[in-house]
């Protein structure tokens, strides 16, 4: 039972398998894109599909409610992640139920159910609205894990929630553990980060095991599965990468810091006045004759240093020649006397 629950193309196991390989066969590129992570929460429209509740289930509402999380691959592509608290069911006003202490003949009665799972489906999304805001269509797979289930038996004429109304015993273990299936739909992005979204899922594996089934129907419930219409409202808080930080990070070598613009100052220092017009010297300066008289000047002013007289140096003062001193005469050493022994 194991070993076929993993290689049949409609068991459970099978499309969990798939969907760890889609997730494994996600590309690089999704690291190098901002992460963007939200709320999302709507309302569901259930029924069973197929077997014997093809001609009897009703749509039935119910509640959902989770976390999103969306890789933008491109400005037109990307991957949504979601996991969702999803109410499912169905209703069957036309069915028949052998009710304790009616006796052995089964009367008619009316049947509600309300289905408990965990959503993860595993979104492609394309259009703008998958990087930004605008448009987006958005399909891929999706598990189903089952939480609880609750079902309500009233014979025909009596009023939802009255003394008539018979719980059915909560046995999650009539369920099917896991089920999978595909989603489809459309959404709107605003730049804010709200979105609106209008999806159809349904599953490939049935509800109920083998041998088991709703109440009011045949107790096989081969085929029965769930079919969901779904309208939800999501918003998305502002993400930034790590790639992305780093890139848009200054640095000294690769972009040099801009100078301030002419009339800049400081917040703190009051502007002062502005001129409305080029400044005075400016134009003075501009003018032609105004350049011809500083070459001019200019000229004069390099053959008056050029030609002028140095000033005058005083002579220098004569040196008396140097004399050479007398000698002197050398002292007179006395004869020197010998000892006699």
């Amino acid at each position: 039972m194991v070993t076929s629950a993993f290689t049949s193309p409609t068991g459970p196991g099978f499309a969990a398998l798939g969907l760890l390989f889609f997730l494994g066969a996600t590309p690089p590129a999704l690291a190098q894109h901002r992460l963007r992570v939200g709320l999302q929460s709507g309302l569901h429209l259930s029924t069973y599909l197929g077997g014997e509740a093809r001609h009897h289930a009703r749509l039935v509402p119910g509640l959902t409610a989770g976390i999103v999380a969306s890789w933008p691959w491109s400005a037109r592509q990307g991957l949504q992640v979601e996991a969702r608290y999803a109410q499912k069911g169905a209703a069957c006003p036309d069915c028949s139920y052998l009710f304790p202490g009616a006796g052995p003949a089964a009367l008619p009665a009316t049947y509600r159910s309300r289905l408990v799972y965990l959503d993860v489906p595993v979104l492609y999304t394309w259009g703008p609205g998958s990087s930004g805001p605008g448009l987006y269509g958005l399909a891929g797979p999706q598990i189903s894990f089952a939480l609880g289930r609750r079902e309500w038996v009233r014979p025909s004429g009596e009023v939802p929630g009255g003394p008539a109304d018979m719980a059915r015993p909560a046995d999650r273990r009539v369920l099917m553990p896991v089920t999978a299936g595909l989603v489809g739909g459309m959404g709107y992005q605003l730049a804010n980060g709200l979105g609106l979204e209008v999806r159809v899922s349904g599953d490939l594996t049935p509800v109920f095991r083998a041998g088991r089934g709703p109440a009011c129907l045949p107790a096989s419930g081969a085929g029965c599965r769930n079919a969901v219409v779904q309208v939800q409202l999501r918003y998305l808080f502002k993400g930034r990468s790590a790639a992305g930080a780093v890139a848009e990070r200054p640095t000294a070598a690769a972009a040099p810091r801009a100078l301030p613009p002419p009339n800049w100052h400081p917040r703190w220092a009051s502007p002062g006045p502005t001129l409305a017009g080029p400044a005075p010297l400016d134009s003075l300066y501009q003018d032609s004759r105004f350049q011809r008289a500083l070459r001019i000047l200019s000229v004069l002013s390099w053959l008056h240093v050029e030609w002028s007289p140095g000033p005058a140096r005083p002579a220098p003062r004569p040196q008396p020649w140097p004399t050479q001193p007398a000698s002197r005469p050398l002292p007179r050493r006395g004869p020197e006397r010998v000892a006699v022994p």
